[in-house]
């Protein structure tokens, strides 16, 4: 006598992706409100987005499958954490933008030899970028709820040291003021203004690595929502090009303290790995600015609710028009 083996109506849940898969294209033959605007996905594939309001599909059957789909968490002060969080790279673009502006005026000027100091604006402005940088970044304490109290203190610290930035930065103009220092021009290396940017290329390193988390956080929450993924995002390779301009300074320092024939070598050897750091910095900052503008928009939509996104398979299908004319409440959609 033959057995015919019956499948199990109801397979454990696991990590498999295979099993995930299958479980995903259940709740898919059947109703499933979407998460944002209650519409009815049934039939729609994994791929593709909402007709109604764009969201992912994968986005609202994330959490059935995924658990890093807690990354969804409700927002409170939408608007000034969206402000705060574009604030912050952009105010930092800019106050890159004047030093490098800074830096072309020295340059020009020393190889024209005109003897002509930068402008008096040009030091409060970039003064100015900073702080408002640092503004920007409180909305990075904690974006929303859920956030580990390790974490928010990671960048609460980070906030005060982009705050202690402006008074490196106000003593390195001060240093220079008198007299700015060329590369082009120059033979010598200054232990003040190396001791500077030794001191600043380690604060920002430390910024980096304190706003990485909670960066992290929210660049993952606008990844689920636009595409229904979990991606990571790193800023280590800005803390990377920071750190060129850390090693250009620490080597001008140990040449000076050793004297002879290393002066010379390593202040050519200063001067490349600043400019290239420099260079690969500011392209970095763009990077995270352009992040942020995508997040930034996300943060704004309304308050999602994982736990409400599914629609018992009993409930009617719904039509557009009913899904959105049907209260907020068993629908899926957040407020």
């Amino acid at each position: 006598m033959s057995h015919q083996q019956v499948p199990n109506p109801n397979p454990p849940t696991g990590a498999d992706p295979v099993a995930q898969s299958e479980r995903i294209a259940r709740k898919l033959a059947g109703d499933l409100a979407c998460i944002r605007c209650g519409y009815n996905l049934r039939s729609l594939s994994v791929r593709s987005a909402c007709p109604e309001c764009g969201t992912s599909v994968l986005a609202t059957v994330l959490n059935a499958v995924d658990p890093a789909a807690g990354v969804i968490s409700p927002i409170r002060r939408r608007r000034l954490v969206a402000i705060g969080l574009v604030l912050w790279p952009a105010a930092a673009i800019v106050a890159a933008l004047l030093m490098w502006f800074n830096r072309f005026w020295i340059e020009t000027v020393a190889m024209m030899e005109v003897g002509r100091l930068p402008p008096v604006w040009l030091g409060p402005a970039t003064l100015a970028a900073i702080a408002l940088s640092a503004l920007g970044s409180i909305a990075l304490i904690a974006p929303h709820a859920g956030i580990p109290r390790r974490d928010r203190l990671m960048a609460a610290g980070g906030t005060a040291l982009m705050a202690a930035l402006v008074g490196v930065r106000l003593l390195d103009a001060e240093t220079q003021a008198l007299s700015p220092a060329s590369f082009l021009k120059g033979s010598t290396l200054d232990p003040g203004l190396l001791t500077l940017r030794l001191i600043g290329a380690t604060m920002v390193v430390a910024i980096v690595f304190l706003f990485r988390p909670n960066a992290k956080v929210l660049a993952r929450r606008s990844q689920v929502l636009r595409s229904g993924g979990a991606e990571r995002q790193s800023m280590l390779p800005m803390a990377g090009a920071m750190a060129l301009i850390w090693l250009g300074a620490l080597l001008g320092l140990v040449a000076i303290a050793m004297g002879g024939w290393m002066l010379d070598t390593v202040f050519y050897a200063d001067m490349i790995l600043t400019g290239l750091g420099a260079v690969l910095f500011t392209i970095g900052l763009w990077g995270v600015f352009r992040d942020c503008l995508r997040i930034a928009p996300v943060i704004l939509q309304p308050r999602l609710e994982p736990s409400k996104m599914l629609v018992d398979e009993s409930v009617p299908e719904r039509s557009a028009s009913e899904g959105r004319s049907a209260p907020q409440g068993a629908g899926g959609l957040g407020q």
